[in-house]
């Protein structure tokens, strides 16, 4: 669940968010100049014909003025419209909204992911005290990368490689919000089994169990969703 921050945070977001004339003649098959001419009648006949609705944008290298409308007033400009010109706009701005809440779960998840890997590493350090073992820094990594290699099928290094990302870059942020989902709950899991002074091994063949049986599936539809 959002937090009432997290929850402000994507109000300002929908607040902020606007579709731009060219997008608007692109979905209606409309001209743009067309357009552009709609959105001025409609602005001055609301009485609200500023500079703040201006806009600029550059389109395979070329720059074109525009009108940068939200919601709001993109709904009020097509409801002169045919109505599937208005369903094409409304559409658009539904997918808008959802893409908005994905990426806002996406970072929330990802924050929730930083703090709780902090945990799994003081649980980790405590089990091996517990066992009169020392705790170098080679074992924080290994057990993060059985994780990474469990849902992602490569350890944090090799997996940037793969994906163009600098080796200094954050893991997490690179990450769909399945596969950060996939890793919050293992990094949770692996904490509890070290609470339970699991070995290295018995923790891999339970967090792999648990990765096919409550998450294989959800990481296969969504990459095939991705690539459709």
């Amino acid at each position: 669940l959002f937090h009432f921050w997290d929850l402000k945070i994507m109000k300002d977001l929908l607040s902020s968010t606007v579709m731009s004339s060219l997008e608007i003649a692109e979905l209606t098959g409309k001209r743009h100049d067309h357009v552009m001419f709609d959105i001025r009648k409609m602005l001055e006949e609301l009485g609200n014909l500023t500079p703040d609705f201006s806009g600029v944008r550059k389109v395979r290298g070329k720059e074109y003025e525009c009108f940068n409308l939200p919601k709001r007033e993109t709904l009020i400009l097509v409801s002169g419209y045919s109505t599937e010109l208005r369903a094409k706009i409304i559409d658009r701005w539904q997918l808008l909204e959802e893409n908005l809440v994905c990426e806002q779960e996406r970072i929330f998840a990802r924050q929730q992911a930083r703090l709780e890997a902090p945990l799994m590493s003081k649980a980790l350090q405590e089990a091996r005290t517990r066992l009169g073992k020392e705790s170098p820094s080679h074992v924080y990594s290994n057990d993060f990368d059985m994780i990474n290699r469990i849902v992602l099928g490569y350890p944090a290094k090799k997996f940037k490689e793969l994906q163009g990302l600098d080796k200094e870059a954050s893991l997490r942020d690179a990450l769909t919000p399945e596969q950060i989902k996939a890793v919050q709950a293992l990094q949770n899991l692996n904490q509890l089994l070290h609470e339970l002074d699991m070995s290295f091994e018995d923790r891999k063949v339970k967090l792999t169990t648990i990765f096919m049986r409550n998450h294989n599936a959800a990481l296969v539809a969504e990459v095939l969703k991705l690539n459709a």
